[in-house]
């Protein structure tokens, strides 16, 4: 090997050296643990007025393929929905209701902003409240302030 091979390999590991030491190829220790994701509390419902929302059968007169189409989605059966309905009861029963407005917050958002829900079997619900997600709600929510396993909607008239 020449001098200047032996140079060539010596700067080599050292730029080597010096790259992994520089650019931090080595066990870290942590100094925080990471940060624990906790889902939320659910939203604080803004209080409406039972009534001040509008019936979707409303809008539906002037807007009625939209109102047809959304007559069959999961939107309009969001509450309802036998689907929804068995997986919702069950979760109550094995978290003594503790999910209750987690689910109920975005499957009856209406109930849950005019303060019909709780109770979480829709006993306190007017008409309106149990029709799911519905065109007002959905025309009256202004901003999404959080994602997680629910939304906390923020809600206002315009």
């Amino acid at each position: 090997m020449s001098l200047k091979q032996y140079h060539m390999l010596l700067a080599y590991f050292i730029l080597l050296f010096l790259a992994v030491n520089l650019t931090g190829c080595r066990p870290r220790v942590a100094t925080e643990p990471p940060p624990v994701l906790v889902p939320p509390e659910p939203a604080q419902a803004v209080l409406f007025a039972p009534g001040d929302f509008q019936d979707p059968a409303v809008c539906g007169a002037c807007h009625t393929e939209i109102y047809q189409a959304w007559s069959g989605s999961k939107h309009a059966s969001a509450w309802v929905g036998e689907l929804f309905q068995a997986d919702f009861q069950q979760a109550l029963a094995e978290t003594d209701g503790a999910v209750g407005a987690l689910c109920g917050e975005c499957h009856a958002p209406v109930a849950f902003r005019t303060g019909q829900l709780p109770p979480f079997d829709g006993s306190e619900f007017d008409e309106i409240s149990g029709r799911g997600i519905s065109c007002d709600f959905c025309h009256t929510v202004t901003e999404v302030t959080e994602k997680f396993n629910n939304l906390k909607q923020e809600v206002s008239r315009l």
